[in-house]
This record gives structure tokens, C-alpha cells and sequence, in this order.
């Protein structure tokens, strides 16, 4: 089958279908009994920081579905766990990393409505308009309360906001990276040249992804790695795993301590 978020309504782009209603589509990886057991032995759930034990999994399960966007919505051709020998938790991370991506694509659906964003202290219901709502900002957060170095979402938020009035345009992304981090701090990063299975573990820089959601709109993210064509990436704002396609990439910038 092919795993594939649809809404019930509107959407026409991918017919929703319960798994086992669903036609799995051929597969060229090894038999089952071929393939190792995998597993996240860390207790990773898809949020936070992957470590690079949980790396290792995720890009070993890549390379045993195919994922591919269809209709504009991402699919991966597996029914079950089993199927590609992998643990529940493992299967749950891979179709809720795809329900995740595909709800930023649906412009009616939310991430939050997929997977509940966690509360930032002091936040009230997590189903109101959600405080972090800058996805630039949220990226600059992301780096500074998980690796110690940068703005923090709140003086970030703040300038972006006085200066753009909503959100960063994409064609001002450099100079934005550069007024916070500074000019030799920023460059350019060749996300889409990397190699298979490439994880990117720098300890004192990240990279600020941005790629097109629907036609036009511009989202900012964390960049982890890339596996089959497919980039793995964390969304700051609800700190789940997301896929992005190459063809999808407007703009990659590395930003160094």
C-alpha cells in the first residue's frame, strides 16, 4: 500500500484508503528475512535531536521504502512493519514523519493537527494559534536552546517582525542569517550534491533549510541528512521530522558559532 495522508473532504490529489484497502506497490529491496531488525534502542520518537545511533536507523529505513511524492503528496510503498522488518515504534516514526510533511502540503490541515505540538512554557491550549508561529524564527530557537549559540526565538521574532512585518522573505534569508550570526558565519550549503545517505553532524553549525510548501509559500527548517533523493529535516515548530524533496529546495544556508 501506499501511505498517504488525504482529507475527507476536499482533497482529490490522494484517495484515502485504510491500509489494508490500499495495493502495495512492487518492491526491490531484499526478502524480509534478509533484513536486519531495526529498531530505536535510544527511545527517539521523531522529535528532538536524533542522535547518531537514531540517524543510522533512519537512513537504513530508507533505503528499504521507496518514497516519492505523488499528486504532490508524499507516499512510501510498505503496508506493515513487518513487511520491511522494522519494530512498531519505527514504522509509527516513518508514517507519521509522512502524515507530517503532507499536512504542511494540505493547505486546510496544520502539523499540529497531526502530531500535538509540545507546549513552550508559559503557552496556554496547544489547539490556539500557536506562539512560535515565525518558522525563520522558530529555526534560530531551535539552534539556540538545542546547541547554545545564536538568537533565541524571541529576539529573533521580534526583529523579524518589526522589519518584514510577517515572516522572512525568501530572498531576504541571507542577509537575515548574516545580521544575526554575523557575515563570515553564513554560507551557502550544497544540500542537494550530498551523497546517499549523508547525515549532517556538525557540532557548532546547522543548516537552515528553505523549500516551497504548495506553489509559493516558504518554510524554514532544520537540515539532518539526505537518503534516496530525500531530505530528512526537523521542523522547530513542533519538533517532528519532516521530508523534503530536492525539486522543493529554494535556498540552504550553514550558520557557524
Amino acid at each position: 500500500m501506499t501511505i498517504c495522508l488525504s482529507a475527507a473532504m476536499s482533497v482529490t490529489s490522494c484517495q484515502k484508503q485504510s491500509f489494508e484497502e490500499e495495493l502495495s506497490a512492487p518492491r526491490s529491496a531484499m526478502n524480509k528475512t534478509e533484513l536486519p531488525y531495526l529498531d530505536f534502542t535510544t527511545g527517539y520518537d521523531g522529535t528532538g535531536i536524533a542522535s547518531d545511533e537514531d540517524w543510522e536507523v533512519i537512513m537504513q529505513l530508507a533505503q528499504r521504502v521507496k518514497l516519492s511524492k505523488e499528486s504532490g503528496l508524499w507516499e512510501a510503498n510498505v503496508r506493515s512493519a513487518d513487511e520491511i522488518n522494522v519494530s512498531p515504534e519505527v514504522f509509527a516514526f516513518l508514517t507519521q514523519t509522512i502524515e507530517n510533511s503532507n499536512a504542511k502540503i494540505l493547505a486546510h490541515l496544520t502539523a499540529r493537527s497531526i502530531m500535538p505540538r509540545k507546549l513552550i512554557p508559559g503557552e496556554g491550549d496547544p489547539l490556539e494559534e500557536p506562539t512560535r508561529s515565525d518558522c525563520v524564527a522558530s529555526c534560530f530557537g531551535w539552534i539556540h536552546d538545542m546547541m547554545g549559540f545564536g538568537p533565541s526565538y524571541d529576539s529573533a521574532n521580534s526583529w523579524i517582525n518589526s522589519t518584514f512585518g510577517s515572516g522572512v522573505p525568501s530572498s531576504q534569508m541571507e542577509s537575515t542569517l548574516k545580521h544575526f550570526y554575523g557575515p563570515n558565519n553564513v554560507s551557502s550549503f550544497p544540500v542537494n550534491i550530498q551523497g546517499d545517505n549523508y547525515k549532517y553532524n556538525e557540532k557548532n553549525s546547522a543548516v537552515i533549510l528553505n523549500h516551497k510548501v504548495n506553489d509559493s509559500t516558504g518554510h524554514a527548517v532544520i537540515y539532518g541528512g539526505t537518503s534516496n533523493g530525500t531530505h530528512w529535516v526537523t521542523d522547530p515548530q513542533n519538533g517532528a521530522m519532516d521530508l523534503v524533496d530536492p525539486s522543493d529546495v529554494i535556498s540552504a544556508y550553514e550558520v557557524r558559532q
